[in-house]
């Protein structure tokens, strides 16, 4: 896959996973209380990782072609683990 297509699917990748954030924080208000601290400290988890995965996306966008393989892995590393914890998170609204 060409770096420009790439960056392209990287990018919806994150929009897609940042408004999963969004969507569990407004199921987070509907759970009971004693379950909200748990899932509060979840977030807040993952809200970090989130940081993580844009700043491994900056680094994408700047990835010369020497640096673009480990830039490449260490973000799709990031998004993989970033999707399980979504994933994880998300089985306490079901």
């Amino acid at each position: 896959m060409d770096k420009d297509l790439f960056k392209e699917k990287a990018k919806s990748t994150i929009d897609d996973l940042f408004q999963k954030i969004d969507d569990l924080e407004q199921k987070k208000e509907k759970i009971s209380d004693n379950l909200k601290g748990t899932m509060n400290e979840k977030l807040e988890r993952l809200k970090q990782q989130k940081k993580e995965l844009q700043e491994k996306y900056n680094e994408l966008e700047k990835a010369t072609s020497d640096s673009w393989g480990e830039v490449k892995d260490a973000f799709s590393k990031s998004a993989d683990i970033f999707k399980n914890t979504i994933s994880s998170i998300s089985k306490n609204f079901q």
